[in-house]
């Protein structure tokens, strides 16, 4: 299947609607409506910010800055986003969360890969803010940037364009999830016959990368939630079963290694010690592969991937909350 855009000078650029989810954003909100504004679109485009009651002032801000506001939308993130999307007509819907930066030629690249419409959604991985910890820097490398436009398994929803017939006809975002919402769309939209592209000139940093390793274990508390519920809706392939393996037996590593080592069952502990240093170190090899870190930056990696694996493993039993200014945070699925 062919995705080369065919849309020529001519056409006329659709109707898009951004939708920007927020609670108690207001610190947020400016650097990300004025990041939109600076991507010259030239077609008619409106953004809505979907309140979700804050107290902070994010309303004005938003309002200030030439946003529709709608106000005091209770419910999870994915009620606030059906929301925004309900709020107007426009063919094509951009779901972008307050703490991304969306760079400029973002919404043209969008609309240039989905002219063939055989395409659902479009979007790229976050990348890291310019002035990233080294925490954040590590965290990143546990994404794949594709180089070259490609098909999609899934798209994190604070970055994503979608196609307003097929989100409708696929039912919008399951309201009843905390987490991923953005995994389950994907799911259904491809059960659908549609095609999910990842387009690397719709870059967009997030500037709510956990900076330290304590907020990275809280972060992963949260995101890892409803992880297996939606990875076991939609039909699993090979590429989902460690994602779903590894929380498992690291959380079981965790548990058993030194449980063995107290009651002297020294090699019991040593092989849950292994299978956790196995984990670790799968994922540290793909992080160095990924991002091409020298050295002198894999101690750094296989930390991160260390406390990654600890938050994403505790998940399973201690599922985290969200911070509440951070509404609109998803989960990296599909990461081991």
């Amino acid at each position: 299947m062919s995705h080369v855009s065919h849309r020529t000078h001519s056409d006329p650029l659709p109707a898009l609607t951004v939708v920007i989810p927020v609670l108690n954003g207001a610190d947020l909100m400016r650097g990300c409506l004025e990041a939109i504004a600076n991507d010259s679109y030239g077609g008619p485009r409106e953004v809505v910010v979907v309140d979700n009651g804050s107290t902070d002032g994010t309303a004005l801000v938003a309002s200030a800055l030439g946003a529709t506001v709608l106000e005091s939308v209770a419910g999870s993130v994915s009620a606030i986003r059906n929301a925004g999307a309900a709020r107007s007509s426009s063919p094509l819907i951009g779901f972008v969360d307050v703490d991304n930066r969306v760079h400029p030629g973002w919404a043209l690249a969008a609309v240039g890969a989905m002219a063939d419409e055989s395409v659902s959604m479009v979007g790229a991985p976050y990348e890291a803010p310019a002035s990233a910890t080294w925490v954040q820097t590590m965290y990143d490398a546990l994404r794949r940037h594709p180089s070259t436009v490609e098909p999609a398994r899934w798209l994190s929803a604070g970055n994503i364009v979608v196609r307003r017939s097929d989100f409708e006809a696929a039912g919008g975002f399951d309201e009843s999830l905390v987490a991923c919402e953005d995994v389950d769309l994907c799911q259904r939209l491809r059960a659908r016959g549609g095609c999910i592209l990842a387009v690397p000139e719709m870059r967009s940093s997030h500037v709510g990368d956990p900076s330290t390793l304590m907020a990275l274990v809280r972060g992963e508390l949260w995101r890892g939630r409803n992880n297996v519920r939606v990875s076991l809706r939609g039909p699993l392939s090979a590429r989902d079963i460690p994602g779903l393996l590894f929380p498992v037996a690291e959380l079981s590593a965790w548990i058993v290694a030194p449980v063995a080592v107290l009651t002297g069952r020294l090699a019991v502990g040593i092989v849950a010690a292994a299978v956790l240093l196995l984990a670790i170190g799968v994922r540290t090899v793909m992080m160095v592969r990924r991002a091409a870190l020298p050295l002198r930056q894999w101690p750094p990696a296989a930390a991160v991937s260390a406390v990654y694996g600890l938050g994403r493993a505790l998940s399973l039993v201690f599922p985290g909350t969200h911070r509440a200014r951070q509404q609109g945070k998803r989960p990296q699925a599909g990461v081991l």
